[in-house]
C-alpha cells in the first residue's frame, strides 16, 4: 500500500513530472495493486504529456502571430529568422541532442498546420477534440491556415 500512496502524492495535475524514485516504487510494487499503479501512472504520463509549458507556449504564438501578418510562408519564414526563433531544443534520454536550429520551409509548415495547437488531434486522419488545451486561438489558427 506504500507504493500507491508515494504514486498518488507524486501526481498533481495539470503538470505533475514524475519523480526520480517513481522507478524505484514500480519495482516495488505488489501484485494486489499493480493495476491501480498501472493506471496512476497512466494518468501521470497523460498529465505530463498534456502540459503546456509558458515558454513554448509563447514562442508557438509568436509565430503563428508572424505567420498571420506576413504574406505567405516565405515571409514569415525570413521573419521568424530574423527575430531568432529557434526550433524547440531537448536531449533524448540517450543523451543525443536534437533541435535548437532554424525552421526550414518544412518544420514551419507542419508547426502551422498542427491541429495540437487549438486543442485537437489527428488519429488515422480524422480531426478529434484532444485532452490538451489550446494554445492558439482557433481564429489566428484558421487565419495562418
Amino acid at each position: 500500500m506504500l507504493a500507491v500512496r508515494s504514486i498518488r502524492q507524486s501526481f498533481q495535475p495539470p503538470c505533475s513530472l514524475p519523480s526520480s524514485d517513481d522507478a524505484a516504487v514500480d519495482a516495488n510494487v505488489t501484485n494486489e495493486s499493480s493495476e491501480r499503479d498501472r493506471l496512476n501512472r497512466i494518468q501521470t504520463k497523460r498529465a505530463r504529456d498534456n502540459c503546456v509549458y509558458p515558454a513554448e507556449a509563447e514562442r508557438v504564438r509568436e509565430i503563428f502571430a508572424i505567420s498571420a501578418g506576413s504574406g505567405n510562408l516565405a515571409a514569415a519564414q525570413q521573419e521568424i529568422q530574423a527575430r531568432g526563433l529557434l526550433t524547440k531544443d531537448w536531449t533524448s534520454k540517450s543523451g543525443k541532442h536534437h533541435g535548437g536550429g532554424g525552421f526550414t520551409r518544412s518544420r514551419l509548415e507542419a508547426l502551422l498546420r498542427n491541429v495540437l495547437y487549438i486543442g485537437q488531434i489527428c488519429f488515422q486522419g480524422v480531426v478529434y477534440p484532444g485532452e490538451q488545451p489550446a494554445i492558439v486561438e482557433r481564429a489566428l489558427w484558421q487565419r495562418v491556415q
